[in-house]
């Protein structure tokens, strides 16, 4: 009866080994058995789940088996102690996130922005010369109570004028130039008073008299507007006209016809005063008295960089 129940107790605890052994297994089945695994696992400190390693096949029953080779359950069965745990040396596959990995957005860099060119004002005088090149003095500051310019010799009583240019510019167009001992203060050009419309052509008489205008003046490139001037508020002007050529110091102004046309403008002088006009032969022919064609030339008595 002893031995019987001996036995019994044996095959129990070899039953009891071999489920815990089939439980491991089933146990070890629910882990990744993919080659990579990367499921990552939120409220972990590992953000990825490591491949399990698989167990190496259980040797035949029929072989002959030292101690340390015997599994759990049979050293149960022969009332041997457990095996003690053994410490893998197989170090785990490094994974791969099957999640995008999206690079941190790198920082723009900032824009590179061209320094703003320097500006020079410069300022002086405007010289009068006959078309041979022969000066008659200066443009004066003093005109009539109509604004109309005159010239002459006296360099004391010279119009000084100023305009900035952008710094290693030689020439400019459409300028504005600003009188600094003169009302205006915008030199510019103004309808005459006789003149049967703004536009100036070859075969009109029509003329302008050089006058000052008051600010802000008209834009570049603008037909003619009617704006506070020195000759009379209800004719048309112009103020943003002139081109300068600092080399050469050729200084002219550029008439804007009421249809966006450039017409050639021309200056020329009659008893002392100035005018600007398309055709001073027709000119001549309506106002019967010497004509004397002019070029204006700038003077340069200074100059400084803003």
């Amino acid at each position: 009866m002893r031995l019987f129940t001996s036995y019994a107790l044996w095959t129990l605890a070899i039953l009891a080994g071999l489920s815990t052994a089939n439980a491991a297994v089933a146990s070890d089945s629910s882990q990744c058995l993919a080659e990579i695994c990367g499921e990552p696992l939120f409220g972990v400190e590992s953000s990825l789940v490591a491949r399990s390693t698989p167990q190496k096949p259980c040797p035949s029953a029929t072989a002959t088996l030292k101690h340390r080779d015997l599994t759990n359950a049979e050293r149960l069965g022969r009332g041997l102690p457990l095996k003690p745990p053994v410490r893998r040396g197989h170090a785990a596959r490094s994974q791969v996130s099957p999640i995008p990995q999206v690079p941190e957005p790198e920082e723009p860099e900032p824009p590179t922005t061209e320094p703003e060119p320097k500006e020079v004002v410069y300022q002086g005088k405007i010289e009068v010369r006959k078309t041979d090149g022969t000066s008659l003095g200066y443009i004066y500051a003093t005109n009539r109570a109509s604004g109309l310019f005159t010239y002459g010799t006296v360099e004391g009583s010279a119009l000084t004028i100023s305009f900035s240019l952008n710094e290693g510019v030689t020439s400019g167009t459409n300028l504005a130039i600003t009188m600094l001992n003169s009302d205006g203060p915008l030199l510019g050009l103004v309808q005459g008073r006789d003149s049967t419309t703004v536009d100036i052509a070859t075969g009109s008489f029509n003329y302008l008299y050089i006058n000052g205008i008051e600010l802000p003046g008209s834009s570049p490139g603008s037909v003619p507007i009617t704006m506070p001037n020195g000759y009379s508020s209800n004719r048309a002007a112009e103020s943003h006209i002139w081109n300068l050529d600092l080399t050469t110091g050729d200084l002219s102004p550029q008439w804007i016809n009421s249809d966006g046309s450039s017409p050639v403008t021309k200056l020329w002088s009659q008893s002392n005063f100035l005018y600007a006009g398309a055709d001073p032969a027709a000119f001549l022919a309506k106002y019967p008295s010497a004509v004397t064609p002019l070029t204006l030339h700038f003077v340069v008595d200074d100059q400084s960089s803003t």
